[in-house]
């Protein structure tokens, strides 16, 4: 058990300094643990990996989400004396909608609605799409 972990360690190291070394641009290191994993396995295989870790990774921050949700509901409805409260229900969907814009013109600046669906539709083109 311990001699294939430190074979499998070993590898890894072997892996990431050749890679490092041969590499024309500067990689992140999960990119070397990526290209690591897909060496080791097959296609399948790693996109199931991929698929589970995705996955995974999306529930956490629904959890994450919903909880926050329920808290701040907590808090107005029982800690904010009533004549307050309609104040809150009018300020954070406002500030929603505002941090969704600020988020989408921040990170999606270059891009447009139309070419974002344009690019998607290209990408997963399937043969009752081509036809048309």
């Amino acid at each position: 058990m311990r001699k294939s972990y430190l074979r499998k360690y070993h590898s890894f190291l072997k892996f990431k300094r050749d890679f490092t070394r041969y590499s024309i641009q500067k990689v992140k290191s999960y990119e070397v643990i990526l290209f690591w994993l897909k060496s080791r396995m097959n296609r399948t295989q790693f996109l199931i990996l991929s698929g589970m870790l995705v996955g995974c990774t999306a529930g956490l921050a629904g959890v994450a989400l919903k909880s926050l949700v329920h808290y701040i509901h907590y808090l107005i409805s029982h800690k904010i004396h009533f004549e307050y409260q309609i104040l809150f229900y009018i300020i954070f969907p406002f500030l929603g909608i505002v941090l969704t814009t600020a988020i989408v013109l921040t990170f999606f600046k270059d891009r447009t609605g139309k070419a974002l669906a344009l690019s998607f539709m290209k990408s997963h083109r399937t043969p009752a799409l081509s036809r048309q």
